[in-house]
């Protein structure tokens, strides 16, 4: 399974395997409990869905998250990125 670092990613994956798995966004939504709306929304990520409901949506698809540690090295490089882009801004 790739490493997934965005939103984007996250809902390109949820997408696919529910494709892979045949069902529609319908289907996915009875399972989990939501609207198709939401797994819509879920699937063109949107940012503010809920981790819960999404969390969910990986349940019924057989998904998980897992959670790595980032080198040290890379999360000050990603920092001082962001501070960067912040002094741009």
């Amino acid at each position: 399974m790739p490493r997934i670092r965005t939103i984007s990613e996250l809902s390109g994956a949820i997408k696919g395997r529910r494709t892979e798995l045949g069902m529609s966004q319908a289907d996915l939504a009875a399972a989990a409990g939501v609207s198709r709306r939401w797994i819509g929304q879920l699937e063109a990520g949107k940012s503010s869905v809920e981790l819960g409901l999404t969390l969910r949506v990986l349940d019924v698809l057989r998904l998980a998250i897992s959670i790595d540690g980032l080198e040290p090295e890379s999360v000050s490089d990603e920092l001082d990125e962001l501070m960067a882009q912040y002094h741009r801004g």
